[in-house]
């Protein structure tokens, strides 16, 4: 109870004391499990961002992040079936999940099946419109649509 007082107490007092302390809406991570793997991406590093979220999700089988991750690291590995595998483990877990609806329709996109690109598109103009996963994708969309003969539209 005592650790929980002072751990309390250092959430309301650490923004004060730094006057440039971060003013985000939510309170910083105090163990990230997914701290590692973001480095990884970072690094593009997709096979140590795998093995990593894998290791994440046997402990926390329900994180809908690091599935997600997980489906980004396997799309940028070209294992498509295991990405969208992971991304619609996202939607069971967290159906308006903003990254996985703009990371399978990049998944889509680069399949060339626009079609379904454009429908978790439309998810995420519903869900928040003027958010960057949804400028993304529409960027994507347009500029594979773009890149398509006549004969293909």
């Amino acid at each position: 109870m005592r650790r929980l007082s002072l751990i309390l107490l250092l959430t309301l007092l650490l923004p004060l004391a730094g006057g440039a302390a971060d003013m985000s809406s939510s309170p910083p991570e105090v163990d990230d499990p997914l701290a590692r793997t973001r480095e990884s991406l970072q690094r593009k590093d997709w096979r140590a961002a795998e093995q990593e979220l894998r290791a994440v999700l046997a402990k926390q089988p329900r994180l809908a992040n690091a599935h997600n991750l997980l489906g980004y690291s396997l799309r940028h590995q070209r294992r498509y079936d295991e990405a969208l595998a992971a991304y619609a483990k996202v939607f069971e877990i967290e159906p308006k999940h903003l990254g996985a609806h703009e990371y399978i329709g990049q998944a889509y996109v680069e399949l060339g099946r626009l079609p379904e690109a454009e429908k978790h598109l439309s998810t995420l103009q519903q869900l928040c419109s003027r958010c960057e996963e949804t400028r993304d994708l529409a960027a994507s969309l347009a500029k594979a649509k773009a890149a398509r003969p006549a004969s293909a539209l």
